[in-house]
């Protein structure tokens, strides 16, 4: 994973998705609007709204994308 997404804050404008990949268990939390999370190798997609969090479960390809827009932090991460 990137240490510049490492506890920074992430903002996802509209239509605007970052991916980050090596992630397993750190914690991402959607700080103000609403987003949805896709995880290689997860058997489902995740939507969280402000204030929700989710501890991500693989080291495969994440990614986030702001529906329509979104802020997120990565917590707990760890670089590889």
């Amino acid at each position: 994973m990137s240490t510049s997404l490492k506890n920074a804050v992430i903002e996802l404008a509209y239509g605007k998705s970052v991916a980050f990949k090596d992630a397993r268990d750190a914690c991402l939390v959607c700080t103000d609007g609403a987003l949805w999370l896709t995880v290689a190798g997860e058997f489902r997609d995740f939507l969280l709204i402000k204030g929700e969090r989710l501890r991500i479960g693989s080291n495969g390809l994440a990614l986030i994308q702001g529906l329509p827009s979104a802020s997120a932090q990565l917590l707990g991460t760890t670089t590889r």
